[in-house]
């Protein structure tokens, strides 16, 4: 395989996180995000408190 170690984390976090938000256990910061010129959503998603 020819990647870096930190490409290996950055798709295990991407796997982590996918499967919190496909089992709505994620929301987004801010809450309601603004979307930058290409339309994208400037947020981050965390864990929701439990």
């Amino acid at each position: 395989m020819n990647c870096s170690k930190d490409d290996i984390t950055d798709s295990v976090c991407l796997a982590i996180v996918a499967n919190m938000l496909a089992q709505g256990k994620t929301k987004t910061i801010p809450a309601e995000p603004m979307a930058d010129d290409t339309g994208l959503f400037m947020q981050m998603v965390i864990p929701k408190e439990t």
